[in-house]
């Protein structure tokens, strides 16, 4: 029987991330487990700023957004009263990072929300949860959020 006394929920904001914040809490209440609470700052989302930024511009935006993330965190870690939440934030390409505090941190179990792509929009953006699904050396439980319907392509 799995031993879960870890769980890592890494989160991006989103609705679909709550939904799965409130697995991980119930899971971690019924296990007597503890939640890592992540969320991974990407360095940017689109053109790199070097061309509009100096480089002393470009480490304050990134010191803001990782500030600002950690304080937004620790508000959401309140909201579960009932288990330990620690949260983390780091910076990198979110499927690597999670990974990454999975193994570190020693996780028996990731809880994580998808966006529910498909399509065009798989294709080209990419889905963070399948690549944790696919590369984790932990199991993975994702959750879908609600109102996400599936699409038939």
């Amino acid at each position: 029987m799995i031993n879960v006394k870890k769980i890592l929920h890494p989160t991006d904001f989103s609705e679909n991330s709550k939904e799965a914040f409130n697995y991980a809490i119930g899971m971690a209440e019924k296990f007597g487990a503890e939640i890592v609470l992540l969320h991974v700052v990407e360095r940017f989302d689109y053109a790199p700023p070097e061309y509009y930024m100096s480089a002393a511009e470009v480490g304050n935006a990134i010191e803001r957004r990782m500030t600002d993330s950690l304080k937004h965190l620790e508000k959401v870690a309140g909201e579960a009263k009932s288990v330990k939440v620690t949260p983390m934030v780091v910076e990198g390409k979110p499927f690597v990072e999670i990974i990454r505090c999975a193994k570190e941190q020693g996780v028996d179990l990731i809880v994580l929300g998808t966006h529910g792509r498909t399509g065009l929009a798989h294709i080209l953006i990419g889905s963070t949860a399948e690549k944790v699904v696919r590369k984790a050396s932990c199991p993975v439980l994702t959750i879908r959020g609600k109102g996400m319907e599936f699409e038939k392509i």
